[in-house]
């Protein structure tokens, strides 16, 4: 059997306590670390719900002015179509009562 140096059993007791040191001032800074983290991701939380309604409003307003835009265009449209149905029924009008005429004609004619 090796009998162990009481000068090694001393250096390897200095050295546990310098690993236990080092293990506890690691788990601190462990514990820091995530305290600071999780404020962090409270603060970025709280300021993604500042910002979101200011997206949002944006993003609504511009929605909404592209909607307007697209309405007044199609709206434009169907006034275009609906002028152009318009001739369409006033020469068909005409249309059916020259025809009228000539049926009567033709009647008369008989």
């Amino acid at each position: 059997m090796c009998k162990e140096n009481p000068e090694n059993l001393v250096n390897d007791a200095v050295k546990w306590q310098g690993f236990d040191d080092f293990k506890q001032q690691m788990l601190e800074f462990t514990e820091n670390t995530n305290t600071t983290m999780e404020s962090l991701r409270t603060e970025v939380n709280q300021l993604k719900f500042k910002v979101d309604p200011l997206l949002t409003s944006e993003n609504v307003v511009d929605e909404l002015r592209n909607d307007k835009l697209s309405l007044m265009k199609e709206n434009s449209e169907l006034r275009d179509k609906m002028l152009n149905f318009s001739l369409a029924t006033s020469d068909l009008k005409t249309k059916v009562k020259d025809l009228e005429h000539e049926r009567d004609s033709l009647i008369t004619a008989l």
